[in-house]
């Protein structure tokens, strides 16, 4: 079975500026969350100067971080900064981390091991230390910042109802668009890494996931999907894709309340990446 989108993870330099922006695009966002984890393996866990907010969806979710705490680990933000501001981070979710471990090492992927990560967790029900499990993948075929897979241990506290309730009406992370100018190559590298197969689409490749997908294309095709909006050089995560429940009607009304500027394309609408912290936020009814 294809994995599912997890979260798309975008990095700031300001965590409370990033988060306002968001919440101006209609975003319920958790409140500021501490990460904490083992910086090398074998040590206990202890407090990093990393922090995030978080759009849980229905299906998915939105992360913003950045480092609250610069003399503390950063959780490598840091040298994913030195690349600019976007989407840097990509999760797919697993069930079993040890069994998606012995799956890619089955295919010749060796040098993986489980990151265990923790973090609290305050929903209107209450708080409680939300546990993952990550397996970062080897990223130089994969042209992008972090790829990893993720076990939820705490997925009932994560996606508490109470949290999934957004003004803009969002309800699923649908699509992640990787730009790349040798998109068949990393297709490839993708299908191996996920196990499942991309296939070419209008000029573009399509990695199938369960209810979403990772597009991969070539420069010329992001900006004709994305209607001619620019993103920056940076991450090669450019643009990411959220579903609806109304066809967009009340995102439209809270972009144009809250001054914020956007697109009409092909029946989605486009919020520029110079709003959205260097990646384009499509939202879409489909």
């Amino acid at each position: 079975m294809a994995p599912r989108l997890d979260h798309i993870g975008i990095v700031s330099l300001n965590l409370g500026a990033i988060a306002a922006a968001y919440t101006a695009m209609g975003f319920n966002l958790t409140p500021e969350q501490r990460q904490s984890g083992s910086v090398r393996p074998g040590t206990p866990p202890a407090q990093w100067g990393s922090a995030n907010h978080c759009a849980m969806l229905a299906e998915g979710y939105i992360e913003l971080l950045s480092v609250v705490d610069p003399s503390l680990y950063d959780n490598q933000i840091g040298s994913l900064l030195a690349h600019g501001p976007g989407a840097h981070i990509l999760a797919l979710e697993t069930p079993d981390a040890e069994a998606e471990i012995a799956r890619l090492r089955a295919v010749g992927v060796g040098d993986l091991r489980i990151h265990p990560l923790q973090r609290p967790h305050r929903t209107p029900s209450g708080e409680g230390i939300a546990g993952f499990k990550r397996v970062p993948l080897p990223t130089h075929t994969l042209h992008s910042g972090r790829v990893q897979f993720v076990e939820h241990e705490s997925r009932s506290l994560l996606w508490d109802p109470g949290l999934l309730l957004h003004p803009n009406q969002a309800c699923a992370l649908a699509e992640v668009m990787l730009r790349v100018h040798e998109p068949a190559c990393v297709a490839v590298a993708y299908s191996r890494l996920l196990g499942t197969d991309a296939r070419p689409d209008r000029g573009v490749f399509v990695v199938p996931l369960s209810r979403s997908r990772l597009v991969i294309a070539r420069p010329e095709s992001v900006l004709d999907r994305l209607g001619g909006v620019e993103v920056p050089p940076g991450p090669d995560f450019v643009s990411f894709t959220i579903r609806t429940a109304d066809r967009n009607m009340a995102l439209r009304k809270i972009l144009d309340a809250q001054g914020v500027q956007f697109i009409s394309h092909r029946g989605d609408v486009i919020v520029e990446p110079a709003f959205a912290c260097g990646v384009a936020v499509v939202f879409t009814a489909d």
